[in-house]
């Protein structure tokens, strides 16, 4: 069953009990919106990743900073070159040059397999055994052949670095 939430109407101009009252609840948007995509990964709940911003009701009138945000998002997602998980991809990298490969699996995993080349490249550097050992990172966390796979898919998904990184893997010993 979906679930809605909603604000109360209120216009800019300042209230006698609230006089910062859209002031506040804009800076609320803003910093909610802004880490939406995050809300979707572990250990959230998956009904997490159901949940849409800037779905519209028939009749309802969406809050004005509400709107505001994503109208700015949404021309900054049309810019080419941007992708739109590139900061889950950038928290992704960091975990595991921190050597948390764990954790930087199942961050990038659901950006890969919805389809964005970025995140399925990264997924790979976390089972590649030339980045790990590069990293510092030794043991039995490395695996070829799905790093093989996640190159393979970032390739087909557009990624120009992913068939160098396949080449590169030839070479190396199963």
């Amino acid at each position: 069953m979906p679930r809605l939430r909603q604000l109360c109407f209120w216009r800019r101009t300042t209230g006698l009990n609230h006089p910062n009252r859209y002031a506040r609840v804009a800076k609320f948007v803003d910093a909610f919106f802004s880490k939406i995509d995050q809300f979707g990964l572990p250990p959230r709940h998956p009904k997490w990743r159901e949940a849409s911003i800037s779905a519209t009701i028939a009749g309802w009138q969406r809050f004005k900073a509400a709107t505001d945000w994503l109208d700015a998002h949404n021309r900054a997602e049309r810019m080419p070159g941007e992708s739109r998980y590139a900061t889950v991809v950038t928290r992704g990298r960091q975990l595991l040059k921190n050597g948390d490969f764990a954790s930087a699996r199942l961050v990038l995993q659901e950006a890969a397999d919805a389809g964005d080349a970025s995140a399925a490249l990264a997924l790979g550097e976390t089972y590649d055994p030339v980045v790990l050992n590069k990293l510092g990172i030794h043991g039995r966390v490395a695996d070829i052949t799905i790093a093989r796979m996640w190159y393979k898919k970032a390739g087909e998904l557009g990624s120009a670095e992913a068939p160098l990184r396949l080449r590169f893997l030839v070479n190396q010993p199963l």
